[in-house]
């Protein structure tokens, strides 16, 4: 099941004012503006509350009273997608070290570029019209394993999550957490999940799972 299972809803007040804006020629560069603050503030509260307070690529929790590490971000970019600015399967709220490593990277696979860039105002819906785990249509668990600060590629869709968010800095960076595995343990439990029986690989997988923190209740 994908993390978030319901999309923002704008109220009639909030699609008024959009056709106001859209009217006047807004482009990306207002999505800052003053005249947004109160459907951006909405936004970050509808999904910090659908995604359990959590961020969709690393998992870590966000800011769940203050907007500094709670962004509102476009899973397509609004630099790249325009007419996807106020999509609401678009939208999700991801934390602020994820924001900056992710910036105004591609997400949707080259052959989809042109169509969605173009004139086309249907927002794909397909798994495999996107790069990145995209938070309103993928199982995170089918495509990422994370214990601890280690992430591990499942699938092409998380080895390009885990790259464009740069979700093992902290492995690179500090090592791993103490207690939580060793170098070695973690090689020959990933050696038997990527080698062994399904029964191996049901082991392993299980034993990483009971490592990674629950979520928010």
């Amino acid at each position: 099941m994908p993390l978030i299972n319901e999309a923002y809803s704008f109220s009639v007040e909030e699609k008024n004012l959009i056709d106001e804006l859209l009217k006047k020629g807004f482009t990306y560069k207002d999505w800052g503006t003053e005249a947004l603050q109160g459907i951006r503030s909405s936004i970050r509260r509808f999904y910090r509350d659908a995604q359990g307070g959590r961020c969709p690529y690393c998992m870590k929790t966000v800011s769940l009273l203050t907007p500094g590490n709670a962004h509102v971000e476009h899973i397509l970019p609004k630099s790249l997608f325009g007419n996807f600015i106020f999509e609401p399967r678009n939208l999700c709220v991801i934390c602020a070290d994820c924001n900056t490593a992710k910036n105004n990277g591609n997400t949707i696979n080259e052959d989809e570029e042109n169509t969605c860039n173009g004139p086309a105002n249907i927002y794909p819906r397909a798994e495999n019209r996107f790069k990145i785990v995209h938070p309103h249509i993928d199982e995170y668990n089918d495509h990422i394993l994370r214990a601890g600060i280690f992430y591990i590629d499942k699938s092409p869709k998380g080895h390009f999550t885990i790259g464009i968010c740069k979700l093992n800095i902290a492995t690179r960076a500090f090592g791993h957490e103490e207690g939580v595995l060793d170098d070695f343990e973690l090689f020959q439990m990933m050696q038997k999940y990527l080698t062994g029986s399904d029964a191996e690989r049901r082991e392993v997988f299980t034993a990483m799972r009971n490592i990674i923190p629950r979520p928010l209740p």
